[in-house]
């Protein structure tokens, strides 16, 4: 596939050869990579005539890296011939750049959590769904925390049925968003006593 005309608003910015530059295919245009595929896997749809939807590219172009999306379909003419294809380009940096950095965040999160000695746990409001829950859980009660998230009430009855008031009260001063602290006997699957603190 070759550029044979684009809009002149945007083409040097979204990696597309300017009017001058045209009968250049994408894969041949300099700082220009896709984001999600590889040029085979392009080339190889564009040979089979697929259209195209969001097809991520990245343009750097002197050291400023910009993100496109492209979208176009083969066209044809009345007797059914194939002429190319038309799309349009739309600039995504803000979007794509957002994405990544909340992909960075999450990783350093995941790194952290998962190498703390203390239990950590993120569930929804009502407390019925666990989103997530550290490693340390494991050693700490002697249950998978797999099956935290299949039976999220699993933790509270190992607590000992004589401190779950007091853990249940912290419970509602974290739904006041209130600073509370309670400590707490864990009941194991063996028998044997953890005893457990936990801060909100």
């Amino acid at each position: 596939m070759l550029f044979r005309s684009v809009s002149g608003g945007v083409a040097p910015a979204g990696g597309l050869p300017p009017p001058g530059q045209l009968g250049h295919a994408p894969w041949e245009l300099p700082g220009t990579t896709l984001v999600e595929s590889d040029w085979d896997v392009h080339r190889s749809r564009l040979a089979a005539r697929e259209p195209l939807h969001e097809l991520l590219m990245r343009h750097d172009s002197d050291g400023q890296v910009t993100y496109w999306s492209v979208t176009a379909r083969p066209v044809h003419d009345a007797d059914g011939r194939y002429l190319g294809y038309r799309g349009i380009s739309r600039d995504v940096t803000l979007r794509v750049e957002s994405e990544l950095a909340l992909r960075e965040s999450e990783q350093r999160f995941r790194l952290l959590a998962e190498n703390i000695q203390h239990v950590f746990w993120i569930g929804n409001p009502a407390r019925t769904r666990f989103e997530y829950v550290s490693p340390a859980f494991d050693p700490l009660w002697k249950l998978p925390r797999e099956m935290l998230y299949r039976t999220p009430e699993a933790w509270m009855r190992s607590v000992h049925a004589e401190d779950r008031p007091s853990v249940d009260a912290l419970m509602e001063r974290l739904d006041r968003m209130e600073p509370g602290a309670a400590e707490y006997r864990i009941v194991r699957a063996d028998g044997s006593i953890q005893i457990g603190r936990a801060h909100v």
